[in-house]
């Protein structure tokens, strides 16, 4: 029983190391301002896609940008450098 116990560990852990692997991590495109092209070339992101989800996010350029995170699922999260400044006065 007990070496049973060892084995569905040992899978568990084996198989979230295959699932990171496999999915990789979020991937910083941009953090305060700076723009990170040598990610949003591995990417395969066009500027007009970046361009696209920093509006959609609130920001006209990337010097507004406090974060623009590339998501495992394929999203651009963005995070306005405002909004940081604002919710850290509260």
């Amino acid at each position: 029983m007990f070496n049973m116990s060892i084995s569905w560990w040992e899978l568990i852990v084996r198989g979230v190391v295959v699932y990171f692997f496999l999915l990789g991590r979020p991937q910083i495109l941009i953090h305060n301002g700076k723009l990170f092209e040598d990610v949003v070339a591995r990417a395969h992101l066009t500027h007009h896609e970046l361009q696209a989800a920093l509006r959609r996010g609130g920001c006209s350029c990337v010097d507004e940008v406090h974060s623009a995170i590339l998501e495992n699922s394929g999203d651009i999260s963005v995070v306005p450098i405002k909004a940081r400044s604002a919710s850290a006065g509260e």
